[in-house]
This record gives C-alpha cells, sequence and structure tokens, in this order.
C-alpha cells in the first residue's frame, strides 16, 4: 500500500554557530492548494501543515538541533505553535505582525508555556521594543545595511536579554563583521558558497576518490569489483555493515558479499560515492552540503519517472544532483573539478552554469532550498511535474540523505 503524504515541501536552512557547527535549522514550508480544501478552517489547516511539516522535517534532522518556524500574525493569535514540542521548537515572529498587546499577550503565553521566541528580519523597525524584550534571539538582516548601520543596531540590542542571530550572510566580510559585534548565530547563502583559493590543486585523495567515482559510474562496474574496492578498506566495511543494518530489515549479515548482494549494485554504488564525499571533510558547514548534495541526487533520481516524456536518466540525474556542490566542497571552480570526472556534455555544461535541458531541474532544487516558491511552481509547471510527486519525492530524498550519512 502506497504511503500517503501531505503536499508539502520543507525547505530547510542551517543556522550555525561561532565554532561554525550546525546549531539548528530554519524549515520553510510550501504546501499545495490542496492541502485547505477540505472543509478545514484556515488555522485548522495551518496547524496541520505546520505539524505534518515539521514530521517530515524531523526525518532529517539530528535531535539535538533546534528549529525555527516563521509565525505569521494569525498563526500566533490562535496559538498554532502549541502543536509543535517546545524543547526544540522556535517559533519566529514575522516582522510584520503589528506589535498589539493581543500579539504581546500571544507570545507571553508562548514564554510561559516553555518556548523561546525569535525576532524575525529586525533592521531596526520603530515599536518592536515590547517584542524585543520577549525574545530570546533576534534575527537582524545584515543584507542591504551599511557597516555602521549594522554596528549602530547591534549596540542597541544589547540592553535587551537575547542572543543576536546574523541573517543573509552572503560573505566573508559579512560574517567577520558579525563575529566581531558578538553574533552568537548566522544563516545565509555564505556557507553554501565555493571559496575559491588560488593556486589551489586537488589533492591526490580528492583525485583517488574521483577515480573511483568514474569507476562506480560506469556501466561495466560490476559486484565484484565493487566488493574488491570495499574489502580492502577495513573502516569502509565496517561503515558498510553498519548501513546494511541501518536500511535492511535482516537480522544477519552472513559476510561482505551478503551485504553487497543485499544491497544491489546501484544503491551500493550511490552509498559509496556519498561516503567518499563526505570524507572530503568532516566539518559541519560541508557535512550540510554534502546532505543537500545526497538530497538533490535521490530527488533527481525519483522524480525522473514523474518527468513528461521521461526523456532523462535516473542515473545520470543522480550524478547531477550529486556532484552540484562539488566547487563549495573543495574550493575549486567547478570546472576544473568536472575536467577529473567523466561526465557527458550535458551533465558537465549543467554543473559548470550552462543552460541545458536539466539546468531547470537544478534550479528548481535551489529555489526549493532557498524557499523561492514561484521559481518552483514555474519548473514543476515546464516539466510537467504534478507537485503532489515532487513533495513527496523531495520528503523521501531527504529521509534517505539523512539515513545513508547517518549510518556512515
Amino acid at each position: 500500500m502506497k504511503t500517503a503524504y501531505r503536499p508539502i515541501f520543507v525547505a530547510r536552512q542551517p543556522i550555525f554557530d561561532r565554532n561554525g557547527d550546525v546549531w539548528g535549522y530554519e524549515l520553510l514550508y510550501r504546501a499545495s492548494n490542496t492541502v485547505s480544501m477540505d472543509g478545514s478552517s484556515p488555522s485548522t489547516a495551518t496547524s496541520r501543515v505546520i505539524s505534518d511539516g515539521l514530521s517530515l522535517a524531523l526525518d532529517s534532522v539530528t535531535d539535538s538541533k533546534k528549529i525555527l518556524i516563521n509565525f505569521s500574525r494569525h498563526m500566533l493569535l490562535v496559538e498554532s505553535a502549541t502543536v509543535l514540542p517546545p524543547e526544540i521548537c522556535i517559533p519566529e515572529v514575522l516582522e510584520d505582525v503589528g506589535i498589539t498587546p493581543e500579539i504581546v499577550s500571544a507570545v507571553k503565553r508562548l514564554k510561559k508555556a516553555g518556548y523561546l521566541i525569535a525576532v524575525d528580519d529586525y533592521v531596526g523597525q520603530p515599536g518592536m521594543e515590547p517584542m524585543l524584550k520577549l525574545a530570546d534571539i533576534v534575527k537582524v538582516d545584515m543584507l542591504g545595511m551599511k557597516l555602521s548601520e549594522v554596528e549602530k543596531l547591534s549596540r542597541t540590542l544589547t540592553k535587551y536579554n537575547c542572543k543576536l542571530l546574523a541573517e543573509k550572510v552572503e560573505n566573508r566580510g559579512m560574517f567577520d563583521l558579525a563575529v566581531s559585534l558578538d553574533y552568537s548565530y548566522f544563516q545565509g547563502f555564505y556557507f553554501a558558497k565555493p571559496e575559491l583559493i588560488e593556486g589551489r590543486k586537488i589533492s591526490s585523495c580528492a583525485l583517488t576518490r574521483f577515480q573511483l567515482m568514474k569507476d562506480l559510474s560506469s556501466p561495466d562496474y560490476c559486484v565484484d569489483d565493487v566488493a574488491k574496492t570495499i574489502s580492502h578498506d577495513v573502516g569502509l566495511s565496517h561503515r558498510l555493515l553498519r548501513y546494511v543494518s541501518a536500511v535492511s530489515h535482516y537480522a544477519k549479515i552472513r559476510s561482505l558479499s551478503h551485504a553487497v548482494a543485499m544491497l544491489g549494485l546501484w544503491p551500493l554504488k550511490q552509498w559509496l560515492m556519498i561516503t567518499m564525499l563526505s570524507d572530503t571533510s568532516r566539518e559541519d558547514r560541508s557535512q550540510e552540503l554534502i546532505y543537500q548534495s545526497a538530497c538533490r541526487g535521490k530527488f533527481m533520481e525519483i522524480i525522473a519517472d514523474s518527468i513528461a516524456g521521461n526523456k532523462f536518466d535516473r542515473d545520470s540525474l543522480f550524478l547531477l544532483g550529486l556532484f552540484s556542490n562539488l566547487d563549495a566542497l573543495l574550493g575549486l571552480p567547478m570546472a576544473e573539478i568536472t575536467g577529473h570526472l567523466p561526465l557527458d556534455d550535458t551533465l558537465n555544461n549543467t554543473l559548470c552554469g550552462e543552460e541545458t535541458p536539466l539546468s531547470g531541474l537544478l534550479n528548481m532544487l535551489k529555489a526549493v532550498e532557498a524557499a523561492d516558491w514561484a521559481t518552483v511552481a514555474a519548473a514543476l509547471q515546464q516539466y510537467s511535474i504534478p507537485e503532489t510527486d515532487a513533495a513527496e519525492a523531495y520528503t523521501k530524498a531527504g529521509a534517505w540523505a539523512h539515513k545513508t550519512l547517518a549510518a556512515g
């Protein structure tokens, strides 16, 4: 029996602490029009989207991480947040809620119930003082403000008992500024962009991994070859057995060959490629990019059958998603990296930013991650992909990526 999925996209955006470790995630939802068409009231539908979306998101989030969720005026007044666990969920008060006595009372009730409170997109707008006094975290929008404005705003916030979160951090300069102003948390595309370092070369270790990835992506690479590759590495063999135990219902594994046979060739290749990517760095920032890459690859693979005309190869789409963050992971231009990978022209050109028949799919995934729902909707229409199929595929891909990396 097919699992019933509500058509909900859940974009997760990582929030880092001063050490560069992932402290939590902001979850941004996009529910299709069908969610609220079952006769339920707007408040009920909103609460259901939040609770269902959180359940889906938790399949791909480590238990100890905090979850930040935007709350509109209506959602605060109908106490939608109370469907969420206060020990991990932090409501974000949006900048346009209007600070009225009713809103202040609603937020006070949430704090009394044990919730931490975040104020979103603060840029010094007047009238926010009652909310700033209640806030545990204030998110300061760094984009578009001058250095002097950021410094002045940050100083005014020191009188409140709250921690500062710099959002929309786009580059290293903005990050360093926020650190110097004693910000505790950081969020933005800076953490997902490549830091190109002049003169850097691909290491011999990375070249070895690329060669193995080249072999793995070949249709001639057989199960025996994969098993032989794994058997030469005790640590890799142990990690494979852990992964098989996590994804299989088998109680006992007789041998490495048995484990290989249980998984199947393509799932095993996928696991190996992700494991090798994961080994490029153990920093939280890189691990977040690797999760994103794995999620992209699996989504591309799953959604291939839903694309009108079914004209794209599933395996090629998986590789496109998986390799889409290599420049950020290695700090090298994508063109230099792809020169070491045996990709066909379409994959290579797509990864290097050229317009191809696959560009729209990759851009759609980036739009999901940025919660740019208008672009997502346009891409789904372009490829004639049903929204319910895409939402289900994205949920499955996130859960798969999390399980694969956790077991590795």
